[in-house]
């Protein structure tokens, strides 16, 4: 059932208004008083214009009650409003971030509010000053679709490219560096995993242990050119993915944060560079 602008969920708690009426029966049964013979009515009459204020501000008790008894009747009555979206249109920029979580972000080569701190840590900081402008006199970039991609050995988009920014923050700060300490203690142990099944001579267990060891180390790289790549990738499919006015940007721009040089993967940052100058991506 709809009332105006809103829905109400369970529309027959409006039933009980007819109870309100009862509310002003019982006040005027209260207000009735039985007759009572005078002699003379003059001293009434004289007094009549002598009412206290109290006395006729007595109607506001049955007045309130019924506001409050009619107020939560409409209470339980539940009226609910849909939730509403407005799409604002502007002219900004296409921005998709590739972040490095090799395990050389994690030195801890750098002071965050006093404390040490790695690299990643300081990356997250300072990207999401520029994002929100937080932090700093800056303006932020409430206007602009921003995408996530991070790489290692392995390029992964992490968050297409949106308007909202609070993801993308949020994601990146859930992104781990894939050769961390867990990763290391990983290798280590398939390493002993390995040796143990060359001395029982066991070549099937120490061939998969083999491939198993040999995927963990190439996600430890920093394959800088399959990161732009897929940015690429990503930026250049952005009319064809958002076919609306949301998709029609001013211009198209990669931001890179590593620390290392490519050293695995595919695509070589400088093919991936070409590849960005063929579409026009900065």
């Amino acid at each position: 059932m709809t009332w105006g602008t809103y829905e109400l969920h369970s529309p027959l708690y409006l039933l009980l208004l007819a109870l309100v009426p009862l509310i002003w029966w019982r006040w005027l049964a209260r207000s009735r008083h039985a007759a009572v013979r005078f002699s003379s009515l003059t001293a009434l009459t004289s007094a009549q214009n002598a009412v206290p204020v109290r006395v006729r501000a007595r109607v506001l008790i049955p007045v309130l009650r019924s506001l409050a008894v009619i107020t939560l009747i409409i209470c339980l009555a539940r009226p609910q409003k849909g939730n509403e979206q407005t799409r604002i249109f502007s002219e900004g920029i296409a921005i998709q971030a590739v972040v490095d979580v090799s395990g050389s972000m994690e030195s801890l080569d750098f002071e965050l509010d006093g404390k040490k701190a790695n690299r990643l840590d300081v990356l997250r900081k300072v990207f999401r000053e520029f994002v929100t402008g937080e932090g700093r006199a800056l303006p932020g970039r409430p206007d602009d679709l921003i995408g996530l991609i991070t790489f290692a050995g392995y390029a992964d988009s992490k968050c297409p490219l949106t308007l909202d920014h609070t993801t993308v923050l949020d994601l990146l700060k859930d992104a781990k560096t894939v050769s961390g300490i867990e990763t290391q203690r990983q290798a280590n142990r398939l390493q002993r995993e390995l040796f143990q099944a060359q001395q029982e001579a066991n070549p099937t267990r120490a061939r998969e242990i083999g491939v198993e060891l040999k995927l963990i180390q190439e996600e430890g790289g920093t394959a800088i050119g399959d990161g732009l790549g897929l940015a690429v990738k990503e930026l250049s499919e952005l009319d064809r993915r958002r076919g609306d006015k949301a998709a029609k940007v001013k211009s198209r721009i990669v931001i890179l944060m590593t620390d290392g040089q490519n050293n695995s993967g595919i695509l070589e940052p400088k093919e991936a560079g070409k590849l960005a100058a063929t579409y026009g991506i900065k």
